[in-house]
């Protein structure tokens, strides 16, 4: 007779998926190790291959679900899907400084898109087809008199912005100068979508004379 109830092997391989997920955003894929993971999970290092065949594995589940339930995914693909996107309010909610601060449950793709780039290929396609998600996502939200390639591809040149915008304003120790790169890449991704109420330029000048 077993010892745990049914279900229990697969609730404790998602807690593992999920405490991974948060962690390897926060703290970087190679910075996490299994023990330690088994560890926050309430477990021996020794029970990890009872559920992973490799760490590998691990990283690719963990991936796949860092980018999916992220904060910025869900607010762009699981936010009314019947409807257009409301891509101003995604655009201040994903360069917001609530979204900067919390790397553990923020966009897996700024905090992780250096490393995936190093993983096995079966590891990239898989977070590549929810990144597609996204951008396609965010397309609906662009003026629907552009062709759906002309949408698609100004939906990857907008997420571009926002996450080069994250990235820089996490990488600046300077508070107030990591806020107005916030500020920038919100007024720059709306003007890119045709959004903008300040242009571009008139904003970063209006930074600078402040600086």
């Amino acid at each position: 007779m077993s010892r745990y109830e049914k279900g229990h092997k697969a609730d404790t391989h998602r807690r593992v998926v999920e405490i991974a997920a948060q962690r390897f955003r926060a703290e970087g894929v190679d910075g996490v190790g299994v023990a330690s993971l088994m560890a926050d999970a309430g477990l021996t290092h020794g029970g990890f291959y009872a559920h992973f065949a490799s760490k590998e594995a691990l990283v690719k589940e963990a991936l796949i679900l860092a980018l999916s339930s992220s904060s910025a995914y869900a607010k762009g693909v699981t936010a009314d899907p019947a409807s257009p996107l409301d891509l101003r309010a995604y655009v201040d909610f994903y360069l917001s400084p609530a979204h900067r601060d919390k790397p553990a449950t923020s966009c897996a793709m700024a905090a992780l898109a250096p490393e995936v780039t190093r993983r096995p290929k079966a590891t990239r396609a898989a977070f590549g087809k929810e990144l597609q998600r996204l951008i396609a996502r965010i397309s609906t939200g662009l003026p629907e008199k552009l062709s759906p390639e002309h949408r698609l591809g100004l939906a990857y040149g907008i997420f571009a912005q926002l996450m080069g915008s994250l990235q820089l304003a996490r990488v600046i120790a300077d508070k107030a100068l990591s806020d107005q790169v916030l500020a920038l890449g919100r007024n720059n991704a709306l003007a890119f979508a045709g959004l903008a109420q300040q242009p571009a330029g008139e904003k970063a000048a209006a930074v600078s004379k402040k600086r």
